[in-house]
């Protein structure tokens, strides 16, 4: 394939709740891990719960 591939998008998943954060349903894919979440409801979320995702452009804008 020659073409440009779509960004796979990671959710965040509760260990203690047992789900994917967002609520997002069918397989996705999914870390316990904050750095790799790559789905932008997600890490809003995972944001306010005080949880500081380590890449780069993870700045949420100082949501509270």
């Amino acid at each position: 394939m020659d073409g440009p591939q779509a960004k796979r998008i990671i959710h965040a998943y509760d260990t203690q709740l047992h789900r994917i954060v967002c609520g997002a349903m069918g397989q996705t894919n999914s870390t316990k891990y904050a750095a790799g979440v790559t789905c932008p409801s997600c890490r809003i979320i995972i944001g306010r719960q005080g949880a500081t995702p380590a890449a780069p452009d993870a700045n949420l804008g100082g949501l509270p």
